[in-house]
């Protein structure tokens, strides 16, 4: 149906009522629904579909995304109905919008509720990644990487700036050149855990937020282009952060070398620091010295969009990216929950998950896998050049890099989550980071603390 008859039906419905043109609406999606089930993508190896939809004619924006069977997660509820005899996880919760995705099979319909605008890319070798994934008995790898255990500030010169309009400050990073040849040694620690998804056989590898500028993000891609051979690298890399023109950018590449899509951060980083004032001869006769908390915001130029993308291999995953504190929009998270999101991949840097932590949760309890990498330097002091993880610390998540995945208790259908984190100290982290490596076993079920869930191996 061409444009000017899609005006001259909606013209005609006009003199319906609201109730007769809803319903007139609602079965020409359903019929939409069963005649279209499938997409068209290119034959070239390396070629990534967006898919989405714009309706212009009805001056609001009405997203369109296909709704994918039989995940891995659909595979674990099955397994976990099988062991306890209850059944496995229950539906998802959906706001009213997303309400006639109830009833469709194949898309997902709804209206965008802020300025959050998803986009979809699904590689055309996606069923090629699937037959490596079914191999495997439905098992997947991912590394995390923490990468660096040097204070940022001995990486990247850091630019602060006092603001006009009150006492708080932005930093950004001078990320064009590194300090000390800082460059080569994360390098060299990018392809040592290159050298360990091999051995391991990893999918997915995360490196952490600030700690890649765009020449090492291109060296790194050169390097994945070298390596052509099977199984030599992840199926698909999270590198970092490359800092230009006031953006913090992430950027996912495959197998490749090939850039699958950068995503911008939007949710600024902050950090608190005590300055001192001009003291008096009042104040140091009385030996006091005054200080005040200035707060530091990250320099990001605003948006008036937000692009989240989400990788997409059609009946396995839809993976989706939040940079550190990103996570902490309640839009984002309603958003994920709506398009049936089964992976969130959040690179941090961050001295804390306070503020992450709550949302990571309430989205493993919607069945949402989440990963996250976080720089060990993101722990160091203000005068303290490298962190150290201290034998006390071992077994906690700190830094938290972990791999929080849905779980069911035993008794009931109450959902909840079990969190996997790392149990040693990296003892070679002076001259490599080895990171941790998570095998999800999505065809095994397994208890934990009284909560089934998938049986997670850390290599």
């Amino acid at each position: 149906m061409i444009k000017s008859d899609l005006v001259w039906w909606y013209k005609k419905q006009r003199d319906m009522d609201l109730h007769q043109f809803k319903e007139k609406l609602y079965w020409l999606i359903l019929l939409i629904d069963t005649k279209c089930a499938g997409f068209i993508f290119s034959s070239l190896p390396d070629t990534y579909e967006q898919c989405g939809s714009l309706n212009d004619f009805l001056h609001e924006e009405i997203i369109v995304f296909p709704r994918f069977r039989s995940t891995p997660m659909e595979i674990l509820s099955k397994e976990i109905a099988d062991q306890d005899g209850k059944g496995g996880f229950y539906g998802r919760y959906y706001a009213k919008t997303a309400d006639i995705s109830g009833y469709i099979h194949n898309y997902i319909i709804f209206c965008p509720k802020s300025n959050i605008r998803p986009v979809l890319h699904i590689p055309s070798y996606y069923k090629e990644i699937g037959q490596r994934i079914k191999e495997n008995n439905y098992q997947l790898k991912i590394g995390i990487f923490p990468l660096s255990n040097m204070n940022l500030d001995q990486i990247f010169e850091i630019d602060k700036e006092m603001e006009e309009e009150n006492e708080n400050g932005l930093f950004r990073i001078l990320s064009e050149i590194p300090l000390h040849g800082q460059d080569k040694l994360l390098l060299s620690r990018c392809k040592d855990a290159f050298q360990i998804c091999k051995e391991k056989q990893v999918d997915i590898a995360v490196f952490p937020e600030m700690i890649f500028n765009r020449q090492m993000q291109e060296e790194i891609r050169e390097y994945v282009k070298g390596c052509r051979y099977p199984d030599a690298v992840p199926l698909f890399t999270w590198m970092g952060t490359a800092w230009e023109k006031g953006s913090n950018q992430c950027m996912v590449i495959d197998q490749y070398g090939k850039v699958v899509f950068e995503q911008k951060k939007h949710v600024p980083y902050e950090f608190k620091v005590m300055l001192k004032e001009n003291n008096t001869d009042e104040d140091l006769h009385a030996d006091k010295k005054k200080e005040k908390r200035i707060t530091f915001r990250e320099k990001l130029e605003p948006q008036s969009e937000w692009q989240v993308h989400f990788l997409d291999l059609p009946g396995f995953f839809r993976i989706a990216t939040a940079i550190c504190r990103d996570i902490s929009d309640d839009y984002l998270g309603a958003l994920l929950k709506e398009i049936y999101c089964d992976m969130l991949i959040i690179p941090a840097f961050s001295s804390s998950d306070r503020l992450t932590k709550p949302k990571i949760d309430s989205l493993a309890i919607d069945h949402i896998i989440t990963v996250v990498c976080n720089a060990c330097s993101a722990l160091c002091g203000d005068k303290q050049e490298k962190y150290t993880i201290q034998a006390k610390q071992i077994g906690r998540a700190v830094p938290f890099c972990y791999v929080c995945v849905p779980a069911k208790e035993a008794e009931c259908n109450v959902p909840d989550y079990h969190r996997v984190t790392f149990k040693e100290a990296c003892i070679s982290c002076d001259q490599c980071c080895e990171g941790h490596v998570y095998c999800i076993s999505f065809a095994e079920c397994v208890k934990k603390n009284n909560y089934f869930t998938a049986k997670v191996i850390c290599e």
